[in-house]
Parts: structure tokens; sequence; C-alpha cells
């Protein structure tokens, strides 16, 4: 039989997963605008873009959040 503390890190990190991975294939599925270019500078005046600015802090946020949902 399995002791309890080592169940509690299994459900943590299977918790962590069921969060992170749809999160991943948001993220890499996620739909690009038509007039989408990487490779040029954005102007920085154009705040409907404003998705790709607080892209990461968005995420980080999510990640926060959702693994104190699962502890």
């Amino acid at each position: 039989m399995m002791a309890q503390e080592d169940s509690r890190i299994i459900f943590l990190y299977l918790g962590m997963l069921g969060f992170l991975v749809p999160m991943c294939f948001y993220l890499i599925f996620m739909h690009k605008p038509a007039n989408y270019n990487p490779n040029v500078d954005p102007d920085l005046g154009n705040w409907t873009n404003i998705e790709y600015i607080f892209r990461l802090f968005f995420f980080v946020t999510l990640i926060v959040l959702g693994t104190a949902s699962v502890v």
C-alpha cells in the first residue's frame, strides 16, 4: 500500500499536469491574427495588440492560481 505522503505528491503532479497540458495546447494552436508578423517591431502606440504584451503575466498568474487550487 502506498504511503499517504507519496499519494499526495502523485496527485499534486497529476493535478498540475491536468492544468498545464491543456494550457500548452491552447498556446501552441492559438489563432494568430491575419496581420501577425513576428519579424516586424510592433508600434508601441498601438494598443489593439495588448494581448501579446500581457500574455506572459496572464499565464504565470494562471499557473500560480491553478497550482494553488490543486493544493
